[in-house]
């Protein structure tokens, strides 16, 4: 009898320590609310907690491109069952701010990808920047001497994009750094700022409503929320600069929780309505197991750290 009860106990004891890091997990997001990554974020958090009947808490810890909200998480305990919201901008940061900020392959431990998606180059509507073409001409020409631009912050992938743009044309860019390519959007349209780089969830809104025009997107291909915007390829062949979000545990997370998060977060991503929703954000759903997203990781860091070695 006794032998039975204490296998009984133990049985439950897994059982409730299998399933209680489901119970409340706590999301960190590098950016501010209402961001591209926070509206991300909540999207698939709201709809994990309906498919998985999970408790998600978004806790917003933006600064340091990034690097605030990662060494947050990489300090956490595994089974403390708080994650990070990762991006490209912390992709990007690993070569821009060196051994300060967490490496996310051998620091962290990969989940799941949520997303791809490009950044959009934006002026004020009221000014003379009309078009990418435009834009170059007058550089060109020595009309304007040079461009500024506002991103997500020092290091972010919004930023650097702004680099590579300087550096694939050789005029003067000047790089104003935000908390939130939001905010830098709105000093676009107040004319304080030439142009802004960032997703269309920060640009979107203000390009809807007539004060922002959007000049140009990152990606190789035009993208469906701005069929008549070209690409900045299409004038700078080989350019090429897309972002992304994906979840992250600390390292020595127990890979039956990460397995379990993985296949979650994949089953959700499929539905079309889901992947409908995030469109509407300007991003196209991922998919993939664990290793398929360190290999994503692992190529993305390598991209960003051979293509902008100045930037470190």
């Amino acid at each position: 009898m006794y032998f039975y009860r204490r296998t009984a106990l133990a049985i439950t004891a897994a059982l409730v320590s299998a399933t209680a890091w489901a119970q409340q997990q706590t999301w960190v997001v590098p950016f501010p609310a209402g961001s591209s990554t926070d509206v991300i974020a909540r999207n698939v958090a709201k709809e994990l907690e309906a498919s998985e009947h999970w408790t998600i808490i978004i806790d917003n810890r933006p600064g340091a491109g990034g690097g605030i909200a990662a060494n947050y998480v990489a300090r956490q305990k595994p089974g403390s069952d708080i994650y990070f919201v990762g991006t490209v901008a912390n992709s990007v940061g690993v070569s821009y701010y060196g051994k300060t900020v967490p490496h996310l392959t051998r620091d962290l431990e990969p989940i799941v990808q949520f997303t791809t998606a490009p950044f959009v180059i934006a002026a004020s509507a009221a000014g003379n920047l009309g078009s990418f073409k435009a834009l170059l001409d007058g550089l060109k020409s020595g009309k304007l001497k040079e461009v500024t631009f506002g991103s997500g912050g020092n290091g972010t992938a919004n930023h650097l994009a702004g680099e590579m743009l300087a550096k694939a044309t050789g005029f003067r860019f000047v790089h104003v750094p935000y908390k939130g390519a939001a905010n830098a959007a709105i000093d676009v349209a107040g004319g304080r700022l030439d142009l802004v780089i960032g997703s269309i969830i920060d640009i979107g809104p203000m390009t809807s409503s007539g004060k922002l025009v959007a000049l140009a997107t990152t990606s190789a291909k035009r993208v469906d929320a701005y069929p008549d915007v070209p690409t900045v390829s299409e004038l700078i062949p080989g350019y090429a600069a897309v972002g992304w979000h994906g979840l992250f545990a600390p390292k020595g997370t127990d890979a039956r929780t990460l397995a379990r998060i993985n296949g979650a977060v994949n089953k959700i991503l499929k539905q079309s309505t889901v992947a409908d929703e995030l469109r509407k954000l300007g991003a196209t759903a991922a998919s993939g197991d664990r290793a398929d997203f360190t290999r994503f990781v692992e190529k993305d860091m390598a991209q960003w750290a051979s293509s902008l070695p100045d930037q470190r």
